[in-house]
């Protein structure tokens, strides 16, 4: 905020600062000299390249400007357009300063180079510049508004009001101290005062771009997103790729419940080269929420780019992959998003019903048995457990025997059980399965096939096996086992 002032402290002082184009003669060393067309040319010109810095156009303005100034060297109106049009403040110093040492009394350049000096902090030289312009046309308001820049950048803040309406009694509605009043009462976070200045500044200069966006934050930080969103969309227009923008002003809609601007805010912002992930992130969300699935995938594809653990992100593709009907893609993501937070439930349910869709039961019983160690309250996860169980033929009790053979013996019981009651569907169902069992010191069982020898590819009845004899409980742990389970009517 305190270098903000200086550089920008509006259109209108900015246009002051320059209007000290370099004479070539003597003859126009004040402003009275100019003729009546001259100031014609000058006030059009000041128009003229206020809109189009407003617009982020500057180099234009420049551009054209230096055109104009090499084609009417001998004219101090010129001089002082092309001034106003340039950004460098060392070359603006080097135009002011050429001109008063052909000019010493002259006016604009005064005010020009001392403003200049205001923006690198060297006080005395610009409070010089502004005593000399005082001098030079005592009812010009341009020095005052000078030594209130100084006393705004100094924090010198009851002078800087004191100097600031000091102007506006000698000028009533000047934009530049209207502005000036403004960015001093934010700065002190007197935020309705500040809105009222910024409001009184935007009747004069109703395009000024810093103005605008300076006055939605205000709105914002006032809880009046309505006022922000609308003088925010006035900026934006004036400045079409600023990305900030475009992300603050979609953040805002959202909260106001608009979702279909958000989105189109969201959309166009995503192809600006600034996009980051919450971007993408947003823009997949929003897109989801209006029924685009491929959309979604899409953009949230784009932000795993970015974040690749992101758990939301992962978990949400999942999701969408789910209602899209591709389990086998939900299961890739919906394992990362457990992955990278395993306490979230909802990957985990959401994890169970993809492998349900696949006929992946064992897997499914898994998750919802991970789900209960975590939220043994969930009550929809232990009714959609035991209706899985129910057809399976199992129960979620562990199975346990006073031998590894015992402990066999037991699981093969209830896994021929399960087998009998799929035959009621399947009866001329048969073949083999030689699983392979890990059992680890510590850890749970680990059940695997041999699928160059097992023949029965029924995912019911290997869901019976794999969950019984994850449940089994051995007497010895730290060894394997391959055991044929045969399977017929």
């Amino acid at each position: 905020m305190r270098n903000r002032i200086i550089p920008i402290l509006g259109a209108c002082m900015f246009t002051v600062a320059l209007l000290s184009g370099c004479p070539s003669s003597t003859k126009n060393t004040k402003e009275g000299g100019l003729t009546a067309k001259d100031k014609d040319i000058l006030q059009k010109g000041r128009l003229d390249i206020q809109g189009l810095v407003s617009k982020g156009k500057q180099y234009a303005a420049i551009k054209q400007y230096q055109t104009l100034f090499q084609k009417n060297t001998d004219n101090p109106v010129y001089y002082y357009l092309y001034g106003y049009a340039l950004k460098n403040k060392k070359k603006k110093w080097r135009l002011f300063d050429l001109c008063l040492r052909r000019n010493p009394e002259f006016f604009w350049c005064l005010v020009g180079r001392g403003r200049i000096y205001t923006a690198w902090r060297v006080w005395d030289r610009a409070k010089g510049d502004f005593e000399l312009a005082e001098k030079s046309l005592p009812g010009r308001v341009e020095p005052l508004l000078g030594k209130a820049e100084i006393a705004f950048a100094r924090k010198r803040n009851e002078k800087a009001v004191e100097l600031y309406k000091s102007a506006l009694a000698k000028e009533a509605n000047n934009a530049d101290a209207n502005y000036g009043l403004a960015v001093l009462y934010e700065r002190l976070g007197q935020r309705k005062n500040s809105i009222s200045w910024y409001q009184k500044f935007l009747k004069q200069q109703p395009e000024h771009f810093e103005a605008l966006r300076a006055v939605g934050k205000l709105y914002k930080a006032e809880k009046q997103n309505s006022e922000a969103a609308s003088h925010w969309e006035r900026a934006l227009k004036l400045r079409p790729k600023l990305f900030r923008l475009h992300i603050r002003l979609a953040q805002t809609y959202e909260e106001m419940g608009s979702a279909a601007k958000a989105l189109a805010l969201y959309e166009r912002a995503s192809r600006l080269p600034q996009v980051h992930f919450k971007t993408f992130f947003r823009l997949g969300v929003l897109r989801a929420g209006v029924g685009n699935i491929d959309g979604a995938i899409k953009a949230l594809s784009e932000a795993l780019k970015l974040e690749r653990e992101h758990d939301e992100t992962l978990f949400r593709l999942g999701t969408l992959y789910l209602q899209k009907g591709e389990p086998k893609q939900a299961i890739l993501y919906l394992r990362r998003a457990v992955r990278v937070n395993g306490k979230r439930v909802e990957s985990r349910k959401n994890l169970a019903k993809a492998h349900i869709q696949r006929k992946e039961y064992a897997d499914a019983l898994r998750q919802y048995q991970e789900i209960l160690k975590r939220a043994p309250k969930d009550a929809s996860v232990r009714t959609d457990m035991k209706k899985l169980l129910d057809r399976l033929g199992l129960s979620d009790q562990p199975v346990r025997g006073p031998s590894v053979r015992g402990v066999l013996k037991k699981c093969q019981g209830i896994i021929y059980k399960c087998y009998k009651t799929r035959l009621k569907e399947q009866p001329k169902l048969k073949g083999k399965l030689v699983v392979k069992l890990a059992i680890p010191k510590s850890q749970p069982v680990r059940v695997s096939w041999d699928l160059e020898k097992s023949t029965l590819k029924d995912p019911l009845v290997q869901a019976c096996v794999k969950w019984t004899l994850r449940r089994a409980v051995f007497p010895r742990r730290g060894i394997r086992i391959t055991y044929d389970f045969s399977f017929r009517p």
